[in-house]
């Protein structure tokens, strides 16, 4: 008999059709394990760049790389400039010759450069400050004269063979006030100093060396409570990229903080409590690029990378952005490297404060012998303390280049001998 062509064939087309479900399978496969390679490459590339890794945390700055900005941001998104820094992310402290940092090479006040003083609260800014003006640049500061253009007094620092108002070597609040806003960030300084030079003394293409002081942050953070706890405020407008600080992006810790009131019955369980709390972490904050995290986006969410990048963003500035710092745990040191560094002499020296903890209140002194308390406030401001580490450590190699040495046990000793006032300490808490 004939066999059953029907049947043969849809045996055939059976068969096919199995076959191509069976290779459709196969693709699906291959394509799903493809997208995932992908997905892990691209996790991988970013966990380990700049943006994500907490690693990145101990941020080595080789002198080789430019000194262009190596982080850009752009919408929304966080992306290496160069593949080449990735491999510099050692973690390690900074060497010998890599401290190299073009803006230390000669301050002129008889041309354009501009000295641009960055106050973070409570370091011992309003003393340095003082200091800096008396730096010897050929022509004394005139003490406290009328200023049209603030309409109050403040101290004028004329350019050497100029005349007295025509241009200044330094901009800070002594001679022009919070015209950038109270205690504006390097982020609001660097948007808002040449705008307002360039509006007020001519189009210039002026050179503007930042300069800082930094503090230990327990003892900081310590004493801005106690300022905080007198009733201070520092509340302004501030801005990032002219996207203002508001309550929606940046909670206040209590009723009234965007009215410029003080903080009702502050207790320091209170102050270490609120997250939103601007003190903690400051001094990061304040050196950092903003912008590279999207301003005050991710106050209310912060995460591993908004910290990571902030923190390696102020140690990049540090070193390549700044023509020097001070430490105020360390003010003699600091003339002697401030005064190479800049190559001006400082007619009235800075003097180590050695009882400036115990005018910070016997808290600052508390804290530190209190074991406990200290690594609570520590670790809540742990992107400050990876900061001032850096510093030191940066602070130290540039010592040593000069012969000097840097005691790291200097605050500890100061601490342990001062006395205290256990009624103080209560009524401070």
């Amino acid at each position: 008999e004939k066999p059953i062509v029907g049947f043969t064939e849809c045996e055939r087309h059976d068969s096919l059709r199995d076959k191509q479900v069976s290779m459709l399978t196969v693709n699906r496969v291959v394509y799903s394990c493809v997208i995932l390679i992908l997905l892990w490459a691209y996790w991988y590339t970013f966990s380990h760049s700049v943006c994500v890794t907490g690693n990145l945390r101990k941020l080595h700055i080789p002198s080789s790389l430019s000194t262009e900005r190596i982080l850009n941001y752009s919408n929304g998104r966080m992306f290496l400039h160069t593949m080449n820094y990735v491999k510099h992310f050692a973690g390690e402290a900074p060497r010998e010759g890599d401290t190299a940092n073009e803006l230390l090479a000669g301050f002129n006040p008889r041309g354009t450069d501009t000295l641009t003083f960055l106050h973070i609260q409570k370091s011992g800014g309003s003393y340095f400050l003082e200091k800096l003006y008396s730096l010897d640049v050929g022509e004394p500061c005139q003490a406290r004269t009328k200023r049209r253009l603030l309409g109050k007094d403040s101290s004028w620092c004329p350019r050497p063979d100029s005349s007295a108002y025509n241009d200044t070597w330094i901009f800070s609040t002594r001679t022009f006030g919070w015209v950038c806003g109270i205690h504006p960030s390097w982020t609001e300084l660097n948007a808002c100093v040449p705008s307002f030079m360039s509006k007020h003394f001519g189009e210039t293409n002026r050179r503007f060396l930042y300069i800082t002081v930094l503090r230990h942050p327990v003892a900081r953070f310590a004493s801005e409570y106690l300022h905080v706890k007198r009733g201070a405020t520092w509340y302004g407008k501030h801005k990032c990229q002219g996207q203002l600080m508001t309550p929606e992006l940046v909670p206040p810790c209590y009723k009234g903080y965007y009215n410029g009131e003080s903080w009702p019955d502050l207790t320091f369980e209170k102050f270490i409590s609120c997250p939103f709390n601007q003190a903690i972490n400051r001094q990061s904050r304040m050196i950092a690029d903003l912008t590279l995290i999207g301003c005050y986006k991710h106050v209310r969410h912060p995460t591993e990378s908004h910290d990571a990048t902030m923190l390696a963003s102020a140690k990049l500035n540090l070193q390549r952005n700044f023509a020097g710092f001070a430490i105020n745990e360390y003010l003699v040191e600091s003339q002697v490297l401030l005064e190479h560094q800049l190559g001006k002499k400082f007619s009235d020296p800075l003097m180590s404060k050695t009882n400036d903890h115990k005018k910070s209140g016997d808290l600052v002194t508390y804290i530190f012998r209190n074991k406990d308390l200290y690594e609570k406030v520590a670790k809540l401001n742990h992107l400050d303390m990876e900061l001032y580490q850096y510093a030191l450590d940066l602070f130290e190699s540039r010592l040593r280049e000069l012969g000097v040495k840097l005691n790291r046990t200097k605050l500890q000793s100061e601490i342990n001998q001062l006395e205290l006032d256990e009624q103080a300490i209560q009524e401070q808490l």
